[in-house]
């Protein structure tokens, strides 16, 4: 995406709305795009999607400003799996830029909010079974419950979270189906996938950044989890190019034959 499209693709993830009257949610603000927030981590991060999806709350570090990448999410045998990258490049601590530590503190918010619906979800389930049981039964229910709840509270720890109860893990699935309906709703003229924000992102950071006296090409390529910064420079050979296009310059500027 250009960065003219990548504003609108932002614009539209971060988009709310307030139901009205009667409804549910009558006078709350609410997200238009409820995986909106995963996307634009993605897009911000550059990381791949299975990398963000595995990332847990243990793994970002508020004092240092960083996201430990340490495994992915796959499917195996139609079930989510959690595992380890499969190279050794894939393993990295990379430091947030201020879009994307925005996006960590909003799904923190989200992650909260979200916490606290477990919690008293919990203590309805208790209260209704000690409505309806006692003695022996009453103790079996509870301890049925503690059970579930605490299931429910293992799975409740990644960053880019499911949006429904019980808040477990998202999947590729719904992410992609998120990615689909914001791309159609901004009208975006061509096929872009979930990678494709990976993509987004080494372009618009390498062109925005490449002449910065501190950038460094190795670091850069480190970060997004490749082997070499070879590697980054073959993937994204059109890099410089892209950047020699849109570079203006005078008559004066240009060398000597």
């Amino acid at each position: 995406m250009t960065d003219e499209e990548i504003a609108i693709y932002e614009a539209e993830c971060a988009k709310t709305y307030t139901p009205k009257k009667y409804t549910k949610h009558a006078g709350e603000v609410i997200p238009a795009h409820p995986a909106g927030l995963r996307l634009l981590l993605i897009l911000h991060t550059g990381l791949r999607s299975g990398e963000a999806l595995a990332l847990t709350w243990d793994d970002f570090d508020e004092r240092s400003k960083s996201l430990t990448i340490s495994k992915n999410v796959a499917r195996s045998n139609g079930q989510r799996i959690i595992q380890s990258p499969k190279t050794k490049s894939g393993r990295r601590i990379i430091v947030l830029n201020k879009k994307a530590l925005a996006d960590i503190r909003a799904l923190r918010e989200v992650f909260n909010t979200q916490t606290v619906v477990l919690e008293e979800k919990e203590i309805a389930d208790c209260e209704a079974a000690k409505r309806q049981y006692e003695g022996h039964q009453l103790k079996e229910r509870l301890k049925e419950i503690a059970d579930t709840y605490k299931g429910y509270r293992e799975q409740h720890k990644f960053i880019c979270g499911a949006t429904v109860f019980p808040f477990g893990g998202a999947s590729h699935a719904n992410t992609l189906d998120a990615h689909n309906r914001i791309c159609k709703a901004i009208k975006l003229s061509h096929s872009v996938n979930v990678h494709g924000l990976r993509h987004s992102y080494v372009t618009h950071y390498y062109n925005t950044h490449c002449t910065d006296p501190d950038f460094d090409l190795a670091k850069f390529s480190q970060e997004l989890g490749h082997a070499s910064p070879r590697t980054t420079m073959e993937i994204y050979r059109h890099l410089d190019f892209t950047k020699v296009l849109h570079t203006a310059r005078t008559e004066e500027e240009l060398p000597d034959f």
